[in-house]
C-alpha cells in the first residue's frame, strides 16, 4: 500500500512538473485564442510530402480533412473585414508550421482561389526541398530588384488530388531564394517586403506566409502588423507553456491581428475523446464521409461557379464547428 501511495505521488508531481502542453483544449486556453482546428499525427505529414515534380501532393482523406476543417474556420473572420495575407506562425523549430502554410494553402487552391504560398524564412527555407521544386529564384531576389513577382514564382499543379473538383487547379509559390541573403531581418522589415505583399494582394485572393520560428529569431515580427490575420501553430506534447505564454504576450503587445491557434501532432488514439474534431477526423477516414476538396467544409457554391476569395462569406457546414474563445 504504501508502495502505490508512493508510486502515486511520484506521478503526481511528474504532471505537476510537466510543463509541456497535452491537448488542443490546453493550447487554446494558453494563447486565449480560438482553436481552428487539429491536425493529427500522421506518416503522411511527416514525410517530405515529395511526388512528381510539379505537381501537389495527395494527402489521406483524414488528413485532407483537417485542413479544409482550418479554413472552414477562417471563413468567420472575412465577415467584417477581408482577410487576403494570412501569416503562419509558430513558436519554436519542428512545430509543423511550414506543414500547416502548405496544406492549407493547397486546400484553398483546391477550392478555386488564387493563393500564392510566400516563404518568408530566409534562414531555413525548406519549401523547394518539400515540393521538389527549383530553390530560386524567390523572395530574396525580388525584395533586391533582381526579379519580378511574376518572374520568381513557381507553379504547382494540383490535378493529382483526388476527385475532379480540382481537375485544372493550381497553387503559386514564392521560396525564399537559392542564395540566403546575410541580412534576412532587414530585408523582411524592407519597404521592398511591403510593396511585395501589396502586389501579391492585388493579384491573388490569399497570400498564406510561412515564417521562422518566433522564439528562434526576430525576422518575422515586422510582418504582424503588415497582414491580415496570424495564426499560431502548436505541437502538442512538446509546446512548453511558459514559453507559449511568453510568446502570446509579445504577440498581444506587438498588435499582432491574432485570429486562433492551430494544434498539430494530436495523437490519433485521442481523437475519439476529443469531441467534433475527432468526429471529423474519423468521419473523413471511414471511407463513408467527405474526401480531399469535396468534404462537408467545401464550398456551399457549385461546382463551376466562380470564387469569391479564399474564405468566402456565406453559410458554412455545420459539420464544422464554430471556433470559440475560452473564457
Amino acid at each position: 500500500m504504501l508502495g502505490l501511495l508512493l508510486g502515486l505521488g511520484i506521478a503526481f508531481l511528474l504532471e505537476r512538473l510537466d510543463r509541456r502542453i497535452r491537448e488542443p483544449k490546453d493550447l487554446e486556453a494558453v494563447y486565449g485564442l480560438p482553436l481552428l482546428g487539429v491536425v493529427p499525427e500522421s506518416a503522411a505529414l511527416s514525410r517530405s510530402g515529395k511526388s512528381k515534380k510539379g505537381t501537389g501532393e495527395v494527402l489521406p482523406a483524414g488528413e485532407a480533412e483537417a485542413f479544409h476543417l482550418i479554413r472552414a474556420h477562417l471563413r468567420y473572420f472575412n465577415v467584417d473585414r477581408e482577410l487576403r495575407t494570412l501569416l503562419v506562425a509558430s513558436a519554436a523549430p519542428g512545430d509543423g508550421k511550414t506543414t500547416v502554410a502548405r496544406h492549407l494553402a493547397s486546400a484553398a487552391a483546391r477550392m478555386g482561389s488564387r493563393v500564392l504560398l510566400l516563404e518568408a524564412d530566409l534562414r531555413r527555407p525548406t519549401l523547394a526541398q518539400q515540393l521538389d521544386i527549383q530553390s530560386g529564384p524567390g523572395v530574396s531576389d525580388v525584395l533586391i530588384g533582381a526579379e519580378s513577382l511574376s518572374e520568381a514564382t513557381q507553379m504547382i499543379d494540383l490535378d493529382q488530388s483526388s476527385g475532379d473538383k480540382s481537375r485544372g487547379r493550381t497553387l503559386d509559390v514564392l521560396v525564399a531564394g537559392a542564395a540566403l541573403p546575410p541580412n534576412p531581418g532587414e530585408l523582411i522589415e524592407s519597404h521592398a517586403m511591403e510593396s511585395l505583399l501589396e502586389q501579391a494582394k492585388a493579384k491573388y485572393d490569399l497570400v498564406v506566409i510561412d515564417t521562422p520560428p518566433l522564439t528562434a529569431v526576430s525576422d518575422a515580427f515586422p510582418l504582424l502588423r503588415k497582414v491580415d490575420g496570424v495564426i499560431i501553430v502548436g505541437r502538442v506534447g512538446r509546446n512548453r507553456r511558459d514559453v507559449a505564454q511568453r510568446l502570446h504576450e509579445t504577440l498581444t503587445g506587438a498588435g499582432a491581428p491574432l485570429l486562433g491557434v492551430v494544434a498539430n501532432g494530436f495523437k490519433q488514439g485521442r481523437r475519439g475523446g476529443y469531441g467534433s474534431y475527432g468526429y471529423a477526423y474519423d468521419y473523413a477516414t471511414s471511407g463513408t464521409g467527405p474526401t480531399a476538396g469535396t468534404g462537408a467544409t467545401a464550398d456551399a457554391s457549385a461546382e463551376g461557379s466562380a470564387p469569391t476569395g479564399a474564405f468566402p462569406n456565406g453559410a458554412v457546414s455545420s459539420d464544422a464547428p464554430v471556433p470559440t474563445r475560452q473564457a
